[in-house]
């Protein structure tokens, strides 16, 4: 097919079709770029399983289908994404062409229940980029320079560690401690010491309090909102050392990884990364203290993107508004 060619199916692609769109789908939230239009959607990635129709006396049930940043469950992945992009429509006669973010160190199996599910949401063609080249764009990086930079990722269910060179992944590390797991500490911690479940938004609280890798005063007591097994709301206080005792040791982790991706990089990357620096994404890049922790356990600058929570649908948008029509897998219109 010649070129003229191609500008004609692409034009006809306009009239007749939905637009393009960019995918984050994240372990917490999920977010959905319309090309031309900007963010039209930025919501937790949960599914109401019950009926749409409220019945009186019977609590809502949600699943969460995604766990430690890769899908789970196909067919509610699919469907959240479904109703999502519904507010991509135009009545075109064809669905959007979909890029979508995959983070790195994801089996086969687990990419291919990504493409799944995006497929059955009703696309008409999908496009996976690699999570931190997305991320790096969103954040400022100019990736086709030939030199080495270091990018890391904390989000809510994988912390990525990746080096980028000329627009490709050199190096790719992920792990399964992001902050999620420091939420989830901090709901242990409150259930072993006083018996109350704590909801997501309070332990994310207890997490922003505490900070990293800092020890909280022993007699700094700060107030927690839970829920007893009669489901009542019930306050309690919790000491500044409980807190710290529960998140620094996934925070250690989670720097740990970084820290040995750094030691094992080549020497020539090790340079070129010493003078670029690392640059932070994702959620946990939001806690306070985390980059100057990296900082100190790699020798290595760190700077936090200017908006770590969004770098990554913010680069993936930028990659598609640049997509030409090679970009995408083969699939008529």
């Amino acid at each position: 097919m010649n070129e003229e060619s191609d500008v004609r199916l692409e034009n006809l692609r306009k009239i007749l079709a939905d637009p393009d769109v960019a995918i984050d789908l994240g372990t917490a939230n999920t977010r959905l770029y319309v090309l031309d239009r900007g963010i039209v959607a930025d919501e937790p990635t949960i599914v109401r399983t019950r009926s749409e129709q409220p019945v009186p006396g019977q609590a809502d049930d949600f699943v969460a289908p995604l766990k430690g940043g890769v899908v789970r469950d196909v067919d509610a992945t699919a469907y959240l994404l479904r109703q999502m992009l519904k507010r991509a429509r135009r009545f075109g006669l064809i669905g959007s062409r979909a890029l979508v973010c995959a983070p790195s160190g994801v089996t086969s199996g687990e990419r291919a229940n990504l493409l799944e599910a995006v497929r059955r949401s009703g696309v008409a063609a999908v496009k996976l980029v690699p999570e931190p080249l997305a991320s790096a764009v969103g954040a400022g990086l100019d990736i086709s320079l030939p030199y080495a930079q270091l990018i890391v990722d904390i989000g809510d269910g994988l912390t990525d560690v990746a080096v980028i060179r000329s627009h490709r992944l050199i190096l790719a590390r992920g792990m399964r401690s992001a902050c999620g797991d420091l939420r989830s500490a901090v709901q242990r911690t409150v259930a072993r010491r006083s018996n109350l479940f704590l909801h997501q938004r309070e332990a994310e609280r207890l997490v922003q309090e505490s900070g990293a890798g800092t020890v909280m005063k022993a007699d700094q007591c700060l107030p927690v909102l839970g829920i007893d097994r009669q489901g009542c709301e019930m306050s309690v206080e919790l000491s500044g050392q409980e807190i710290s005792d529960a998140v620094n040791p996934v925070i250690a982790e989670i720097v740990k990884v970084i820290r040995e991706a750094v030691l094992g990089l080549p020497p020539d990357l090790s340079v070129e990364v010493m003078e670029s620096g690392i640059c932070l994404t994702g959620g946990g890049a939001c806690l306070r203290g985390i980059d100057s922790l990296i900082a100190s356990a790699t020798s290595i600058d760190v700077k936090v993107a200017a908006d770590p929570l969004h770098a990554t649908i913010n680069g993936a948008s930028q990659m598609l508004a640049a997509s030409a029509q090679g970009f995408w897998e083969p699939s008529g219109l």
